[in-house]
């Protein structure tokens, strides 16, 4: 998905998922503005069970008002174990209710580069990780 627009998510703004073939295929989202409009979503991008995959100068920003907000900017829970990797670079995530990144289980060889990520409230990490595995972390700006 390329230079896109999705506003008013209800649950998520994208859900990534194969149930055909967990490791099949790679998948990107570039230059993609997501906000809840006037809805508290879970995630503006949800990843589970895919193939390699690269979200790339993405916007991510809560909705019409500090009331409505993503909880997470981008979740990741695998239902099935990937030889895979994912990419997430160059992107701004940014007054978000929960944390910009919720790793509830991660994908090898997940690197996360570039990219702004702010919280709005709360005390909730900004990159959250239940089982990391190979996940490579730099060059990024955090904001509380």
């Amino acid at each position: 998905m390329v230079s896109s627009q999705i506003v008013n998510a209800y649950r998520y703004g994208l859900y990534a998922q194969n149930t055909v073939n967990a490791d099949g295929g790679d998948w990107f989202v570039s230059g993609t503005f997501f906000t809840a409009g006037g809805n508290s979503a879970v995630a503006a991008i949800n990843i589970e069970g895919t193939g390699g995959g690269k979200i790339i100068n993405d916007k991510i920003v809560l909705g019409l008002t500090t009331s409505y907000r993503f909880t997470n900017g981008i979740r990741m829970n695998p239902n099935a174990s990937t030889s895979e990797q994912l990419l997430i670079t160059g992107n701004d995530i940014d007054q978000l209710q929960g944390s910009p990144i919720n790793l509830v289980s991660s994908i090898p060889y997940t690197t996360i580069e570039g990219t702004f990520l702010s919280i709005a409230t709360g005390s909730f990490p900004v990159i959250a990780v239940t089982n990391p595995n190979s996940l490579i972390v730099v060059g990024n700006t955090f904001k509380e």
